[in-house]
């Protein structure tokens, strides 16, 4: 399965109660890739600093973490077998880029690390998401 996919985002509703991912995030960015995902009829998901690679529509807290070069390896090895789970062959992960969010190092990291453990084919874009 080929998915589009995009790291989560730090603002985020702070509904106590589990909502998709989707609402969760408050961003341009998930939105732009959402509707690129639904144009290209892809699955989208979001790869979040705690809970991994999950599908848009996955169940979500709220939570405050922001993902860390030292915690990179632990957690793409947590990814790795979430994407064989999900039968994922092929990301297309949609990013800013790192002089525009230096913050974003981590997530292209482990990424990048997870797919290479779970032996799928990666492919990273920068875009500038009209902001």
């Amino acid at each position: 399965m080929k998915v589009l996919c995009t790291y989560c985002s730090a603002e985020k509703h702070t509904v106590v109660s589990n909502v998709p991912a989707i609402s969760r995030y408050i961003s341009k960015r998930i939105d732009w890739v959402a509707k690129q995902a639904a144009q290209e009829n892809r699955p989208f998901f979001i790869l979040s600093g705690k809970y991994g690679i999950i599908p848009a529509t996955y169940p979500l807290p709220y939570y405050n973490h922001l993902l860390t070069q030292e915690e990179v390896t632990a957690h793409a090895q947590k990814v790795a077998p979430q994407v064989r789970e999900y039968g994922i062959t092929h990301i297309t992960f949609y990013t800013r880029s790192l002089q525009q969010d230096p913050n974003v190092a981590p997530y292209i990291n482990c990424i990048t690390q997870a797919a290479e453990l779970a032996k799928v084919d990666l492919v990273v874009k920068e875009e500038a998401f009209g902001d």
